[in-house]
C-alpha cells in the first residue's frame, strides 16, 4: 500500500518480498534484525532525495504488475494454463 502511493518501504526480507521490490525500490532488511531496520529507517528519513526516488521506482512497479489491468490478466493466463493441464 505503501509503494502505491508512492511512500518510501522500508520491509523485511521475507516470503514474496523481494518478488514485488526486486531492485532499489525498496529497503529490504534481514528477518530478527532490528538493527538492520533501525539503520533503514535512518537512511529512508535522512536521505528524503534518494528515499522519494526509491518510491517512485516502487510505485512504477507497483502500477506495472498489480493493477487491475495486470492482475486480471494474469488470472486468465492462470486459468488457461490450469485448463490446458486438465
Amino acid at each position: 500500500e505503501a509503494a502505491a502511493v508512492e511512500l518510501p518501504v522500508v520491509a523485511t526480507d521475507v516470503g514474496g518480498t523481494r518478488e514485488i521490490f526486486p531492485a532499489d525500490e525498496a529497503l529490504l532488511v534481514p528477518p530478527d534484525d532490528a538493527t538492520a531496520l533501525a539503520i533503514a529507517m535512518f537512511d529512508a528519513l535522512n536521505d528524503p532525495q534518494a528515499a522519494a526516488e526509491r518510491a517512485m521506482r516502487a510505485r512504477e512497479v507497483i502500477e506495472d504488475r498489480f493493477s487491475a489491468a495486470a492482475s486480471s490478466q494474469s488470472l486468465i493466463e492462470h486459468y488457461r494454463r490450469l485448463a490446458e493441464e486438465r
